[in-house]
């Protein structure tokens, strides 16, 4: 199981020479599960909104397409959220 950050899903999705080997083998192995989260859809929206992106995209779109292509959604819900308060401090 993998669970692909959102920087990958654009490239991914946009630019999928600039993704390492090895991301790309195991995207391309079939064996492997593949998830996005939905908050990398929730930041790119945000981003999009604000203008904040170099190019222009649908996050709606980016969406469907990835569930497309075989990959499964995690959801985030509040107590994802309030993990966040156990996070070492940096």
């Amino acid at each position: 199981m993998y669970l692909l950050d959102t920087n990958i899903l654009l490239f991914l999705a946009y630019s999928s020479e600039h993704l390492m080997e090895e991301v790309r083998n195991i995207i391309q192995d079939t064996d492997n599960e593949l998830y996005f989260s939905a908050a990398s859809i929730w930041e790119i929206a945000i981003k999009f909104a604000l203008n904040k992106l170099d190019f222009n995209i649908n996050a709606d779109e980016l969406r469907k397409g990835i569930f497309d292509n075989g990959f499964k959604e995690l959801t985030v819900k509040g107590e994802h959220s309030l993990n966040v308060l156990n996070l070492p401090e940096s």
